[in-house]
């Protein structure tokens, strides 16, 4: 994590500018220079909310701190009064992410665990068409996103963002699943920052960002109006909204899918996952 990014980071409950405490540094290669990068770290709210940095990404879920629990009592100051005070004042909004979150979190970062990164494509594209259909969603080119910043609700792998950065082009990309931390161990880039988030409690300033972008992702939450409603404030007066969400198609094939999928979603994921790659 660069230490600037303090700047921008914000507690996803109640919104205030979050400090850090640093607890280790360490030596990161970027844009062919090394680098002071921070590798774990604690970040307090205004109140009582209490988050995590790990292995250089900052853990900002809204249930982060039951997460990283153990990093956080050796670490974090009055961590179990915080625990305490936050569970009892906040019991309802806690129970609710970690109801929402919990499917969806061990699909993901199971998606992304199988994905090699070096031989298989995202969206069935390779590098140059990522890029392309990107500035295409967006109506932007390489020179005109220069000096623009872009939030990308739901990066996945970061493979995206990375192909951004070689170029200069300064983005945020945030995931609440695991594959961020992968994300941020391939990245040599400074341009990119890699953030562990949930698009319904985006840990980042409103008004802030040129550009916020979302593909793929806001149909696979548990309301995809509400998802949307919490990441457009991110976004500066003027700036470009760019979503994607799935559609329904005239074909016979696809909707037999899924009517099959209504069953097949309910099994347990490891089973759907050879359900799905081996038949």
């Amino acid at each position: 994590m660069d230490k600037q990014l303090i700047e921008i980071l914000r507690c996803p409950v109640t919104r205030s500018q979050l400090s850090m405490v640093i607890v280790k540094e360490t030596d990161k290669e970027l844009d062919g220079t090394p680098t002071r990068v921070v590798e774990e770290a604690v970040l307090y709210s205004a109140t009582d909310w209490v988050y995590a940095v790990i292995n250089g990404v900052p853990r900002l879920n809204v249930e982060a701190f039951l997460e990283y629990e153990h990093f956080l009592v050796e670490h974090a100051d009055r961590y179990e009064n915080r625990k305490s005070h936050l569970l009892k004042q906040y019991g309802e909004l806690i129970g609710y992410v970690l109801k929402k979150n919990k499917r969806t979190k061990e699909s993901f970062s199971k998606e992304w665990k199988v994905y090699d990164f070096e031989k298989d494509k995202t969206w069935d594209a390779g590098n140059d068409a990522m890029l392309k259909r990107f500035l295409a969603e967006t109506g932007e080119t390489i020179d005109s996103l220069n000096g623009k910043i872009i939030f990308d609700a739901g990066c996945g792998n970061g493979k995206l963002n990375l192909l951004l950065a070689a170029h200069g082009i300064v983005n945020v990309a945030m995931d609440f699943g695991s594959s961020i931390e992968d994300a941020y161990r391939r990245n040599r880039y400074s341009a990119v920052h890699f953030i562990q988030g949930d698009v319904q409690f985006p840990p980042v300033p409103f008004n802030h960002f040129n550009i916020v972008h979302s593909s793929g992702v806001l149909i696979h939450t548990n309301n995809t109006e509400l998802s949307f409603s919490c990441i457009e404030p991110t976004l500066k007066p003027g700036g470009k909204l760019s979503v994607w969400v799935y559609h329904q198609r005239k074909d016979a094939i696809h909707n037999l899918f899924n009517r099959i999928r209504t069953v097949t979603s309910k099994l347990p994921l490891s089973f759907q996952y050879y359900l799905y790659c081996f038949t």
